[in-house]
């Protein structure tokens, strides 16, 4: 084949934008194995002399086109624009059989391009203008005169402003204007114009829908506390402040009256009182974060504040996810007073994925929930005791009340703990003070306990020890009746008595009438406590605070 142009159409694939001839002559030559040789013209003479016979017939008439080359034609005629005033084309003569060819021979670019299909390329390009039709010089053909770019028209330059008006006129979108232009048009700004024709029509900017969004810039990495996100939120029809931590996820939230400036300085305030200052505070644009008042708050602790984009919600994506975790907590709860507070609980003590809660971030360990009572307790090791006093004895204790002395009298009940005690009130009832705030009390010596002293001493018998306030004795009148009425000589009496219990030892020189008391028989009654029971008054049957020692018979026993 000397034609090379066809050799190398014939060896390479078919291309997307194939003519309709050699596309038929592809496929006529599919059904065959062959190869494609190219030779000279020179060397090709047997060929080359059939293809320069002549022919006598008389060209074809308008009725030998096909119906197909005309439907291309027809499609390729409807786009038209008005021209400028000098090359003015309207749209019946843009639409007129022969328009385009017409326009095609005049155009000189185009001229010479329809020489180069018909002719043949060269192999380099001849000049710069016509280097986009030398790209595609493959898919170039001639039909009825027009140069066709595969079913495409290639437009004169003449032509360009009328495709630039129609799809403006057409109000279809960007990508809808070149897919249309794919179908019937072609030139080598073609883009480029159908761009321009959409983007300068105002009535398809105006309803242009948003355009795809960008991937938004993230924000760098925080340390503990130190950038907080803030927003207002609404819920129940109530105000709500809430401030996220940007480097932990932790969550402060509190009702709030408004969403004036106040009430966020007084939720910030709070927050800054127990976790300390943040060096860096993002916000909103809404007005009470925008107030001079705020900003005065936030500049005399030296942080500063930052605004997102305006109707930009993710500018402020901690702000906004914080608001959103609140409101899906509350609801989620009973109704309560401590509703919110719960709501916020449930955010900033439950674990994340990473198995560590935000306030575990915060504060470095992880609060205790309901669930940390299953674990076993701890036993802690309790210190000795401090305690220095015994039951029933007699102490000082400090009144609290408004007009009252400064201590009060009162008896040691029992000890609790290791540092309080249990004391019996002048008044009849019990109260606790620590052992730091007791002092040590003497009591009072009555006639009764003054007698039986000077009694004993005239018998021989000693008496020991610090005197008692008056209680209940475990001695009838009939024993101090025997006991005062022995010999003088027959024994040794000692007396004694300590704070807590009655004891008793025996210094008898003869032990067969020898009677023991033991501390149950001479322990005080648990009445005995009570000052308006009888007992307690009864001067027969009280001996005040003694333990005796002594050889009573069984019989006084």
């Amino acid at each position: 084949m000397d034609n090379l142009s066809a050799v190398r159409m014939l060896q390479k694939r078919i291309p997307d934008v194939a003519n309709p001839r050699l596309l038929r002559w592809k496929i006529l030559l599919g059904a065959y194995h062959f190869t494609v040789e190219h030779r000279p013209a020179s060397m090709h003479s047997n060929c080359d002399a059939l293809s320069r016979c002549p022919d006598r017939r008389s060209p074809p008439n308008e009725d030998d086109v096909s119906t197909a080359e005309r439907e291309v034609i027809a499609g390729i005629y409807y786009i038209s624009q008005d021209c400028p005033p000098e090359g003015r084309l309207e749209l019946p003569e843009a639409l007129a059989p022969g328009a385009v060819a017409r326009a095609t021979k005049a155009d000189p670019i185009l001229r010479e391009v329809l020489h180069y299909v018909h002719k043949g390329w060269p192999s380099a390009c001849p000049r710069d203008a016509l280097r986009p039709y030398f790209r595609h010089r493959h898919a170039l053909s001639i039909v009825g005169d027009c140069l066709m770019y595969g079913d495409r028209v290639v437009l004169p330059q003449v032509f360009e402003p009328v495709a630039h008006q129609l799809i403006q006129d057409l109000h279809v979108g960007r990508e809808k204007a070149f897919a249309l232009c794919r179908l019937y048009l072609w030139f080598p700004t073609w883009r480029r114009v159908v761009k321009h024709a959409v983007d300068s029509c105002e009535s398809c900017q105006q309803t242009r829908a948003h355009p795809p969004r960008r991937k938004q810039a993230t924000w760098p990495s925080a340390g503990r506390w130190e950038r907080l996100h803030v927003d207002f939120g609404e819920i129940d029809r109530r105000s709500f402040f809430v401030i996220m931590d940007a480097g932990t996820g932790y969550v402060v939230a509190d009702w709030t009256s408004g969403q004036s400036s106040a009430d966020a300085i007084r939720v910030l305030r709070n927050a800054f009182r127990t976790h300390g200052l943040c060096s860096v505070l993002v916000s909103n644009n809404a007005t009470g974060l925008d107030s001079q008042e705020f900003r005065c708050f936030l500049r005399r602790r030296s942080i500063v504040l930052l605004h997102s984009a305006p109707y930009s919600p993710p500018s402020n994506g901690a702000g906004e996810m914080a608001v959103k975790l609140v409101k899906l907590h509350y609801k989620r709860l009973p109704s309560g007073p401590d509703r919110l507070v719960d709501a916020v609980a449930d955010i900033c003590m439950v674990p994340r994925s990473d198995g560590l809660s935000p306030a575990a971030r915060l504060m470095g360990r992880q609060p205790a929930l309901n669930l940390a009572q299953l674990r076993p307790r701890r036993k802690f090791e309790c210190s000795p005791s401090t305690v220095q006093y015994q039951p029933r004895q007699l102490v000082y204790y400090p009144l609290h009340r408004r007009g009252a002395p400064k201590w009060g009298r009162g008896t040691v009940v029992k000890t609790i703990g290791n540092v309080r005690c249990e004391i019996l009130c002048e008044e009849g009832h019990n109260v606790v003070r620590h052992c730091s705030q007791i002092m040590p009390r003497v009591g009072d010596e009555d006639d009764e306990t003054a007698e039986l002293r000077e009694r004993m001493r005239g018998r021989g018998a000693t008496f020991r020890g610090s005197t008692q306030p008056r209680r209940p004795g475990t001695l009838s009148a009939e024993d101090e009746a025997r006991l005062l009425e022995s010999p003088e000589d027959s024994r040794d009496v000692s007396i004694s008595h300590d704070s807590d219990t009655l004891s008793s030892s025996s210094t008898s020189s003869y032990s067969s009438d020898s009677v023991d008391f033991t501390d149950d028989d001479l322990a005080l009654p648990d009445t005995a406590l009570d000052p308006e029971r009888a007992a307690w008054e009864d001067p027969e049957r009280s001996v005040p605070g003694v333990t005796v020692a002594t050889g009573l018979s069984a019989a006084a026993a």
